[in-house]
């Protein structure tokens, strides 16, 4: 994505599934490097499907980017899918905030 400098908020929301009982860390990866200090971590259980609504902020050198969402477990599988009323969503918002007041004006 072209990005312009100015703050993002990166969001996940779907349903996730593991096959253990185990902690799972969900982090963003920009240009192949993970966000370390916008880690999440998540305790999962076999057989409990959790509903995940993630978000991130971050403020990226303006210019082109690939973004990606990861997720980590010490073992098992991991599956992150839609469900009924649920889909899977991954969203790039860019923030852009007017550095200028409106002036409002009456006549009358």
């Amino acid at each position: 994505i072209e990005c312009s400098g100015v703050p993002l908020c990166l969001t996940l929301a779907a349903c996730a599934e593991h096959t253990g009982t185990v902690q799972t860390d969900w982090t963003v990866f920009i240009d192949g490097a993970a966000i370390s200090t916008q880690q999440k971590r998540m305790d999962m259980t076999a057989g409990n499907p959790k509903i995940i609504a993630l978000e991130w902020p971050y403020v990226p050198a303006a210019g082109s980017h690939k973004l990606g969402p990861a997720a980590s477990t010490a073992s098992g599988t991991l599956t992150v899918y839609s469900a009924g009323n649920y889909s899977l969503d991954w969203t790039v918002e860019e923030i852009v905030k007017s550095n200028t007041h409106s002036a409002v004006t009456t006549s009358g």
